[in-house]
């Protein structure tokens, strides 16, 4: 695959190195870095990358299609090739977070603004 050409359509940083290929591409506002031929990834924060951000950083590599970002959310059950992953997001992240914060975005907010991480 064309990996400049997947940097572009993905909007995402190109750079040829001594080392190899590098991708830069940015998800929830961090840079992480993708070295080819070794398919290493790095995050510039020292974070450990997962492996569900791995997988889905290569996913949208390879499925870009040079689309602008719209900026607007879009959930499991609207990306088709996802659709499996909803019932496993919902165990793990949504009933969670129904059980504590109840049915209602509202009390959701206002949690967050009073533990002071909505300004």
């Amino acid at each position: 695959m064309d990996l400049e050409e997947r940097a572009k359509k993905a909007g995402a940083d190109y750079r040829k190195e001594e080392e190899g290929e590098k991708i830069i591409l940015h998800f929830f506002s961090e840079p992480y870095h993708i070295q080819f031929p070794q398919i290493e990834f790095y995050s510039p924060s020292k974070k450990t990358v997962s492996l569900v951000t791995r997988i889905l950083l290569l996913h949208y590599l390879i499925r870009a299609d040079g689309n602008p970002l719209t900026g607007r959310w879009v959930a499991y059950k609207d990306i088709q090739e996802a659709c499996f992953m909803r019932v496993f997001f919902a165990r793990r992240v949504t009933d969670p977070l129904q059980r504590r914060f109840g049915m209602t975005a509202e009390s959701f907010k206002e949690t967050g603004i009073k533990s002071g991480e909505i300004l």
